[in-house]
Order: structure tokens, then C-alpha cells, then sequence
């Protein structure tokens, strides 16, 4: 099976693109909104893994400036990163997020950030747990409900793309968490 990766800018996508990502999502997370293809917060872009059956591999990436201990930081956040089942033990799902480190190391960015729910695959992957005490807009429902702050334990997790080094002060997301 030959995967090519595709970048594709949110407000780009194509409906055919749309159903194929929502059918993706929904089989991969039972939770996942039938109706929609992000969960709180539209992307900025997503990087996708194709084949000629379509569609076999997602990652939602948000692109954004965050505070870290008062300093600002550039970085990916990553969400629904996901693999459909018939494509899974082909290392997709790394070979994407080397894919991503990639293009943020050309651009600046310092680093990826995502909240993970199985901690060990990504720290396989170069990606460290972070202890900061965070604060991020919470959204439910497509409402604000104001200011979330506390720590996302064992599940915030970073990866550096460049010389900055991680600080374990407080990180304001500016904005949703992904």
C-alpha cells in the first residue's frame, strides 16, 4: 500500500474529503460527533494519509502562538490523530507526526503539543509528559463557558522542534485546548 501525505487547509476541504474524515473519526472514536469533523474547535489544517482506496490516516493540526512561562511560543497542536483499522501496524500515525516535525522545524515552530489518552505511543515518539499548570478557554456545546486552570495530568504532552527548551511554568493555550 503506497500513502501519500496531503496538507490540506480547513477552509480548502472538499465535501468528499469531509465525508471521509467524519467516517474516519466515528470509526476510530465511538464518541466522536456524527455531524461534525472536529470535535471543539475547527483546525487549521489537517494533514492526511491517502491511498488509492482513500482516505487511511488523519491528524487535525492547529497552528498557533501559545505563553509559556510569560514567553511566547509557536507550536502544532495536534488532535484526532487516527489510523483506520485495515492500515494500522504500518507506523502511519508516526511517520505523520515525523512528517509534521518536519515542516514545523522549516517554519519555526517550537514545538507540537497534544493531549493524549495512551501517553506510551507518543513517548515512543519523542514526546514527553508536561506538568504545567494550564489555562484555556473551555468551549461545550459551541458555547464559551470562560477559563479553565489546572493541570492536565499525564496527558499533556510535548515534543521540541527546536532550541527552546520547555519550562514547567504556566502555559496559557490563548485560545481552546485543540
Amino acid at each position: 500500500m503506497s500513502i501519500t501525505f496531503d496538507i490540506i487547509n480547513e477552509y480548502q476541504l472538499m465535501e468528499d474529503d469531509r465525508r471521509n474524515i467524519s467516517r474516519l473519526l466515528c470509526d476510530c472514536f465511538s464518541e466522536y460527533p456524527k455531524d461534525r469533523i472536529h470535535f471543539r474547535q475547527v483546525p487549521s489544517f489537517r494533514l492526511i494519509g491517502r491511498d488509492k482506496q482513500g482516505i487511511q490516516a488523519h491528524i487535525a493540526v492547529t497552528f498557533r502562538w501559545m505563553s509559556l512561562d510569560q514567553s511566547v511560543i509557536r507550536v502544532f497542536g495536534l488532535t484526532d490523530i487516527c489510523v483506520a483499522s485495515k492500515a494500522r501496524e504500518k507506523k502511519l500515525a508516526t511517520k505523520m507526526i515525523e512528517y509534521l516535525s518536519e515542516i514545523g522545524r522549516k517554519q519555526s515552530v517550537d514545538f507540537l503539543i497534544l493531549i493524549a489518552w495512551m501517553p506510551e505511543f507518543y513517548q515512543r515518539i519523542g514526546f514527553q509528559i508536561a506538568h504545567n499548570r494550564c489555562r484555556w478557554l473551555l468551549i461545550q456545546n459551541d458555547e464559551s463557558l470562560g477559563l479553565a486552570q489546572r493541570k492536565i495530568e499525564n496527558g499533556l504532552m510535548i515534543k521540541a522542534l527546536g532550541d527552546k527548551a520547555w519550562s514547567d511554568g504556566p502555559l496559557d493555550f490563548l485560545g481552546p485546548v485543540f
